[in-house]
């Protein structure tokens, strides 16, 4: 049964073509992939490299409301599709979403999504429970608490 409707989430995520509904797609494969990689794992790795290769592929088209400051609207929404799959990926797959998190330009959404990667691989590895606060900053990345779970 979860096959069944791991391929129907799959063939609706297919049918997003609209203009920038790209990011939406690669989350969506992304989710569909860290679900399915316990019970075929093979197809799990398949949709996970299709969600990078979406991602990674994007190109939007700024808005004519949209500022500039600094880095551009597209860079932007580019680095949180990206930080979206990563973290999606971070507990099925963490060596492709530290690739993609490593990738990301915009160093603030990079030390983000590597920070709840960690913070993945510390609870799934040592049982450490962590706590991110992504609107802080500090040294250029999130800002962590750890407490250590029982």
């Amino acid at each position: 049964r979860a096959i069944r409707l791991a391929a129907d989430a799959e063939r609706i995520v297919r049918t997003y073509t609209a203009e920038g509904t790209q990011g939406r797609m690669a989350s969506a494969l992304a989710s569909i992939s860290r679900a399915l990689v316990q019970i075929d794992p093979a197809r799990g790795e398949e949709l996970a490299a299709e969600a990078e290769r979406v991602t990674q592929s994007i190109a939007y088209s700024t808005p004519r409301y949209a500022r500039r400051s600094g880095q551009s609207f597209n860079e932007h929404r580019k680095a949180h599709d990206l930080s979206q799959v990563a973290r999606t990926l971070s507990s099925s797959d963490p060596d492709r979403a530290e690739r993609i998190a490593r990738s990301i330009a915009n160093e603030g959404v990079r030390g983000e999504a590597l920070g709840e990667i960690m913070a993945e691989t510390l609870r799934d590895s040592y049982g450490l429970e962590m706590s991110l606060y992504p609107r802080s900053r500090f040294a250029g990345g999130a800002f962590l608490a750890v407490f250590f779970g029982g």
